[in-house]
């Protein structure tokens, strides 16, 4: 797709999505109703990539009960939300070690797969250390990488080239 380009605007929509680590949906009584199709099929386009996803609104009433699964923030003031926010904020973070512990199982059952997945969400959600590392060791080490399969060694390589281009321009700035 980056090779050839395309015009089609779900096209553009799937790769901003798997470039993001989490989604953000705003969905108020004010939310013009043809924007709402959109609004939830990328709500569904996160949910199929696995992303994070935040939902927002001033009424549940505003949301459909297929998403009442997902986390769904209510809010009646601008404060509120932005303490619902920066609560839903530092939970996340808490999940990076998660995420590492379980690239660490899947990486012990040698399912790299997994293990890429898993270390990918840490570094996306701010984990620019640790995971980044275990990711540079999946390639150095000879044994998992004789095991990986090509394609896998390129989403890796990739995403490593990627990442270690952000942090650069972050620090540049």
């Amino acid at each position: 797709m980056n090779i050839k380009g395309t015009r089609n605007l779900y096209c553009k929509i799937c790769e901003l999505i798997l470039s993001s680590a989490f989604g953000v949906a705003l969905i108020t009584e004010n939310t013009p109703k043809t924007a709402l199709p959109n609004i939830f099929l990328e709500i569904g386009l996160m949910i199929a990539y696995g992303k994070e996803i935040l939902i927002l609104t001033d009424s549940l009433e505003n949301i459909p009960s297929d998403l009442s699964g997902k986390e769904v923030i209510v809010f009646k003031s601008d404060e509120e939300l932005k303490k619902s926010i920066e609560k839903w904020s530092k939970e996340i973070l808490k999940q990076i070690k998660y995420w590492n512990k379980l690239a660490r199982i899947s990486l012990y059952a040698k399912d790299y797969e997994k293990t890429f997945e898993y270390l990918k969400r840490a570094v996306m959600f701010g984990d620019f250390e640790d995971a980044l590392s275990e990711l540079m060791a999946m390639l150095e080490n000879s044994l998992i990488r004789e095991a990986l399969s090509e394609r896998l060694i390129s989403e890796i390589k990739d995403f490593l080239t990627f990442t270690k281009a952000l942090i650069e321009n972050e620090r540049s700035k």
